[in-house]
């Protein structure tokens, strides 16, 4: 009998971390049947020689939640091999929400995770109130990649309370619900719990998001469910992560893992040149934590993070009141004012002070898409360099270009976290860690780190050596899938599904920073599509070949 599908000669590597051999893949309903010497007759064969064939690559910390609505492929995240998506991190979802709550829901969703409103009441359908209905509906209208969801906090808290769900405590009564609701989320196929804790994270009129009022008991609560159900993982934004991550919120972490029983994930876990030792000390008490039997860990970038940004819509430098007042002016003025010199030459004032005060510094600026061809060069380059050769100002440079482009450029501060080599080899390193925080389906117009994997295999495994190409594809497959409970995946072996990623060890990488226009109601986004990936394999379909997409839909909704 032919299988449906086999991959031969292609270097199998299997996301266990084993040595790679040469071999073939063969593929039968979904499942990977035989792994080695497959052979005999197949309705599809490909010949992978010189190439790589391992497990498609899992990402824990995503946003998909809208976009998978409209946009069943999930991309970018499948142009880089990615063939599983866990959504709903932080406490955000698209389900449990009431009809007289959704326009709440998209207006927290965009102001939090950087989605325009427009895209989402132009983009989301509503078929459906609870988490079940969600996912049904997701699996009558077809997936490209698996995805799976979890329980968002301030989704179920918003359900139960209503409006006043961001002004107070809960009731006992209501905590009560809140508990029907995780467990009835949970039975319906939620992997996990998620909430944020953190103050920054806003409403869209600047009021605080649901789980930030929760107290810590009905947090404990919430999370109880999941030991008494002994399945499930727990995703949390502690509330102090972004200045100096206190001792009060590294002790809630280790009795979160400790009384649920529970693998706790945190987000996101970067080195940071304002707080020089704290990926040390953080390190530290995850392993120590490990050696005391709380699982904790927590998601990274592999990648530097690069702050994106252009002057059409920026809040870059809102601090300002000048910035803020240019902001709201309509294109043409916002032209008109900056080559006006005496009002330039305010808003250049104003850029510096604000440069002086916060995480990003002109040191750090630069372009990052340009839109005339000319300008293409400069992609990529700081501008204190360029100014340099040029012999002028770094931020009338700056101001020039926005100028010229008419306000199209894509600006950067490359390296406002993880530009330290050394420390994020070190992160990467650490089995307390988990690589790849996407952050995908958000931030749309200000970064893109889908990238993750691609980056990762040619940066920390090809240039730099840090990881064997078979310790490489294990920290971006079963590693994930393990810690999240997908049993099936991230391995290829006879039984596990087949996702599948054929890739060039040689070329693999991500390509140029794109600027697209293709979200519901004409928005846009930043994308970045993959060299070097031949074909993505989905429950043994292929979805993508040579980077383009094949009109398959076998993905499928994973169940906790």
């Amino acid at each position: 009998m032919a299988h449906d599908l086999l991959i031969k000669n292609a270097r199998i590597v299997d996301g266990t971390g084993s040595p790679s051999i040469q071999g073939s893949v063969a593929v039968d309903g979904g499942r990977i049947v035989e792994v080695g010497e497959a052979d005999g007759l197949a309705d599809r064969v490909i010949d992978a020689q010189g190439m790589v064939v391992s497990p498609g690559f899992v990402d824990l910390h995503t946003h998909y939640d809208a976009q998978v609505t409209w946009d069943p492929l999930c991309t970018p995240s499948c142009y880089h091999g990615v063939t599983t998506v866990l959504m709903s991190n932080c406490g955000y979802a698209m389900a449990p929400v009431r009809p007289e709550d959704r326009d709440y829901t998209m207006g927290m969703f965009s102001s939090v995770e950087g989605v325009s409103k427009h895209t989402l009441v132009t983009g989301l359908p509503w078929e459906w109130e609870t988490l079940q209905e969600y996912l049904g509906w997701l699996r009558d209208r077809g997936l490209g990649i698996n995805v799976a969801a979890q329980v968002g906090h301030s989704a179920v808290r918003r359900y139960v309370i209503g409006p006043e769900a961001h002004e107070r405590e809960a009731t006992p009564h209501e905590v009560q619900e809140m508990r029907r609701l995780v467990r009835e989320g949970m039975n319906a196929g939620a992997m996990g719990f998620t909430t944020s804790r953190v103050a920054h994270q806003k409403g869209e009129f600047g009021e605080p998001i649901p789980s930030f009022m929760a107290s810590e008991d009905e947090l404990f609560s919430l999370a109880a469910v999941l030991k008494e159900l002994e399945r499930g993982i727990i995703g949390i934004n502690p509330r102090t992560k972004i200045l100096d991550f206190k001792q009060e919120d590294r002790d809630q972490l280790f009795r979160l893992a400790t009384s649920t029983g529970r693998m706790v994930h945190w987000n996101e876990f970067n080195q940071r040149w304002e707080y020089p030792d704290q990926w040390r000390s953080l390190l530290d008490f995850m392993e120590n934590a490990h050696r005391h039997g709380a699982s904790i860990y927590a998601v990274m970038r592999c990648q530097r993070m690069n702050a994106h940004f252009n002057l059409r819509d920026t809040k870059r430098f809102a601090g300002s009141a000048v910035w803020r007042e240019f902001t709201a002016q309509p294109h043409d003025e916002k032209l008109r004012r900056l080559a006006d010199s005496d009002k330039r030459s305010v808003l250049a004032q104003e850029v510096t002070a604000a440069l002086s005060r916060g995480m990003a510094r002109v040191q750090m600026m630069g372009v990052a898409v340009a839109s005339l061809e000319k300008n293409r060069p400069l992609e990529g380059l700081l501008f204190v360099d360029v100014a340099r050769e040029r012999g002028v100002d770094p931020i009338q440079l700056f101001l020039d270009i926005a100028l010229e482009e008419k306000l199209q450029t894509e600006f950067a501060f490359y390296g406002v976290m993880n530009g330290d080599d050394q420390a994020v080899e070190a992160m990467l390193k650490s089995p307390a860690t988990i690589t790849g925080i996407s952050d995908a389906g958000a931030h749309l117009h200000s970064e893109c780190g889908v990238d993750y994997p691609t980056f990762f295999l040619s940066r920390w495994v090809r240039e730099r050596g840090v990881f064997s190409l078979e310790e490489g594809v294990r920290t971006l497959t079963s590693v994930p899938a393990e810690l999240a409970g997908f049993a099936d995946r991230g391995v290829l072996k006879p039984g596990a599904a087949a996702d599948l990623c054929l890739f060039d060890p040689d070329t693999i990488a991500p390509e140029r920073l794109e600027i697209w226009h293709d979200l519901p109601g004409g928005e846009s986004r930043h994308v970045k599509r993959a060299r070097g990936i031949e074909a993505v394999v989905v429950n043994g379909q292929v979805i993508l070949e040579s980077g383009e997409a094949t009109g398959a839909l076998p993905g499928r909704v994973l169940t906790g």
